[in-house]
């Protein structure tokens, strides 16, 4: 039986060639390495709360930023179909009541803590 012979490189059905991903520990052709220090952007203060010194804003803009994080919090909430809001708070629903009754705090998540409340979710009715 023959063969297929290989097509030829640049056939016009055939997919472009692509470049290699570079290789591990080494930086991208034409770019070099940097040792500048990473800076941590400063967190944005929370509502209500004063912006850090040398921010001061004039009233106009506090007003467009204010909308903007209004406009931020609702896209937040349209990311999520309701049903799965409302799933997440059943869930949270139960967590809460499973560490109510082994009196533990909500944030004492282990393995060990999981599986009993993977346990207990089995056991109930419904």
């Amino acid at each position: 039986m023959e063969r297929p012979r290989p097509r030829r490189l640049g056939h016009r059905h055939q997919a472009p060639l692509q470049r290699p991903p570079p290789r591990l520990g080494h930086p991208p052709e034409g770019r070099r390495i940097t040792t500048e220090p990473q800076r941590l952007p400063v967190p944005a203060p929370g509502p209500g709360e004063p912006a850090p010194a040398g921010t001061e804003f004039t009233d106009d803009v506090l007003a467009k930023l204010a909308e903007l994080e209004e406009r931020s919090a609702q896209h937040e909430i349209d990311l999520r179909p309701r049903n799965t809001v409302d799933g997440y708070a059943a869930d949270w629903k139960q967590w809460t009541q499973f560490c109510a009754l082994l009196d533990l705090p909500v944030t004492a998540i282990t393995p060990g803590s999981l599986t009993a409340f993977v346990e207990w979710l089995w056991m109930q009715p419904g």
